[in-house]
């Protein structure tokens, strides 16, 4: 038996778009950033939303609707 490993916090709904529709090549030229960087997220960081929103097309209050909310 190995070491137990700390589990991850599932990925929210944005970055499992993202992941689906393989986007983060688009978000990372956006954010100025590696790819591998993106696919390391669980969320969208607050400072990375208005980048997101320009590269994916979606609008920040669904990116992140617990920054954003109506």
């Amino acid at each position: 038996m190995g070491t137990p490993t700390a589990r991850r916090p599932p990925r929210d709904a944005t970055m499992r778009y993202i992941a689906k529709k393989k986007l983060w090549n688009a978000i990372a030229v956006e954010c100025g950033i590696k790819p591998a960087a993106v696919r390391l997220w669980r969320k969208v960081p607050p400072l990375r939303v208005r980048s997101v929103e320009r590269a994916i097309g979606r609008p920040r209050r669904m990116i992140r609707p617990d920054l954003y909310a109506e």
